[in-house]
């Protein structure tokens, strides 16, 4: 998308997976180009928006006006990264740069805390839910067996 713009050359793009499709569907809302999605394509359809980027002035115009933007930003890339080397050199680093995640812990950076603490609920919650289901059996059997003997209550009867 940026060598369009720098360029100033209107696509026909074709999304294939992940970001593309937000990609693309912003390229063609902002005018820099057709998206052609894979369920359409077709050769006439490929055809026709190719035939529709070369031959309307709206694209070329559209990133004309984008390029120009981007060729009078006030510094160049180059200068940037100068101006950024100079500064982590003049400053002996980046600490005022630096987020706060740098200093965490890898349990505290990957949340393994909170993770470890659910999956202690689910397991609770299931040694909980088995110890309720053996004391109603229990419970239900020992009833049952001064009836008589239960097969369904498991082993004597309980």
């Amino acid at each position: 998308a940026m060598e369009a713009v720098y360029y100033a050359i209107p696509v026909v793009t074709m999304p294939g997976f992940s970001d593309q499709f937000q990609n693309t569907k912003l390229m063609e809302e902002r005018g820099m180009g057709i998206r052609v999605l894979s369920d359409d394509m077709t050769g006439n359809n490929l055809y026709n928006a190719i035939q529709e980027v070369l031959n309307n002035i709206k694209y070329k115009n559209t990133l004309l006006r984008m390029s120009s933007h981007l060729h009078s930003l006030p510094y160049s890339t180059i200068d940037r990264a100068v101006h950024w080397v100079e500064y982590v050199a003049h400053n002996q680093g980046t600490l005022g740069l630096t987020p706060r995640a740098a200093n965490y812990s890898l349990t505290r950076l990957l949340s393994l805390d909170i993770y470890l603490m659910l999956i202690g609920i689910c397991v609770g919650l299931i040694v909980l839910t088995l110890l309720l289901i053996w004391c109603i059996r229990r419970c239900c059997c020992v009833k049952k067996k001064t009836s008589g003997s239960n097969p369904s209550c498991g082993r004597n009867g309980i």
